[in-house]
């Protein structure tokens, strides 16, 4: 999350140094979706690297690109990282490859699935793998060889007691031919 300080300072200097105003509408949109890709470092780093070097006044993904770069370009940068290591035989887990990754490899079958590929597959691999990645959340929440998350508990309402008298009487109607049942 973007400090409101830090957040209202280089919103300011984004729109004096393009010369351009901002609905405060559009302000709480682009705070909602950049405090969810950015911290305070961040978006200070990318509104420095987009004053430096670009001409048109930024939208607010291309802000986040700033600072952490084409996230298609990321993506196909890691399943090259996937793809060697699959075609040297190794079945390890991958070195360097982030949490996007790593669900993305995972759900396309892993390393064993991309070394018995052939190069038709491969190719759909690779678009798979993007497609994953780019969808993927910036966080573990689960992954396989991990310890199982804590279940969140659900509160179930009881049965309504008409509901359980109707399951009661179809119950009945069945036992009269000759299934045995019990009562709720």
């Amino acid at each position: 999350m973007i400090d409101s300080s830090v957040w209202i300072r280089g919103l300011t200097l984004l729109c004096q140094h393009y010369q351009r105003q901002m609905l405060d509408e559009v302000a709480l949109m682009w705070k909602q979706y950049l405090d969810e890709r950015l911290t305070t470092v961040e978006f200070q780093q990318a509104v420095r690297v987009t004053i430096l070097e670009s001409r048109f006044f930024p939208t607010a993904k291309e802000l986040v690109k700033a600072v952490k770069g084409d996230p298609e370009l990321l993506a196909a940068a890691e399943w090259s990282l996937c793809h060697k290591q699959a075609s040297r035989g190794d079945r390890d887990s991958v070195m360097g490859l982030s949490p996007k990754g790593q669900t993305a490899l995972y759900l396309i079958g892993g390393l064993p699935k991309i070394a018995a590929s052939t190069a038709e597959e491969t190719m759909w691999q690779r678009k798979e793998f993007i497609r994953f990645w780019l969808g993927a959340s910036d966080e573990f929440t689960q992954a396989p060889g991990l310890p199982q998350a804590k279940p969140t508990p659900v509160e179930v309402a009881p049965m309504p007691e008409s509901v359980k008298q109707q399951m009661n009487e179809l119950m009945e109607k069945m036992a009269e031919n000759g299934r045995k049942t019990r009562a709720l």
